[in-house]
């Protein structure tokens, strides 16, 4: 009877817990991104965030399969040219239309989620490929630009 009673003050203290960032935009911080991949891309400002699929949302966290960084990039000339070869088919997870990103963003990636797509071909976007800062361990995905801004997303892990 003791331990039923833990339990259930247990279980309405997790049900009560939220949380969730979905409805918050991440600080302009490019100095913190930098910290976490070596950034080559001409930036003056970033948002950005990473993310577990599935996402945390309250309770008993899970496992999760994959640990992706998005970010929107202010770019330091409009209409920047990135040197890099086309994409390809990249995963998009099912939660990267992040609620801080730009409309035309957002919708790209409300598209594109939870499907493997040919983000060069369909979509106009870049590979890109850099590496962890604190391991040196290389990640990949892709980058698109429109006018002054970058959209940047990466699989930092998958399991």
């Amino acid at each position: 009877m003791k331990s039923i009673i833990i339990g259930s003050v247990f279980f309405i203290s997790l049900s009560g817990c939220n949380v969730s960032n979905t409805d918050k935009t991440p600080p302009l911080d490019l100095p913190a991104l930098k910290g976490k991949i070596k950034l080559d891309i001409p930036a003056q400002s970033a948002a950005w965030e990473i993310f577990g699929t599935p996402e945390y949302k309250g309770g008993v966290p899970g496992p999760t399969d994959l640990q992706t960084l998005v970010a929107e990039i202010e770019l330091t000339r409009s209409n920047s040219k990135l040197d890099l070869p086309m994409a390809g088919e990249i995963f998009v997870a099912p939660e990267s239309a992040r609620e801080w990103l730009s409309p035309d963003f957002k919708e790209l990636m409300k598209r594109t989620r939870n499907s493997k797509e040919d983000m060069g071909r369909k979509h106009g976007c870049f590979k890109y490929e850099t590496t962890i800062t604190a391991s040196g361990r290389a990640v990949s995905g892709f980058v698109c630009v429109a006018s002054n801004k970058a959209l940047l997303y990466l699989t930092l892990d998958q399991r």
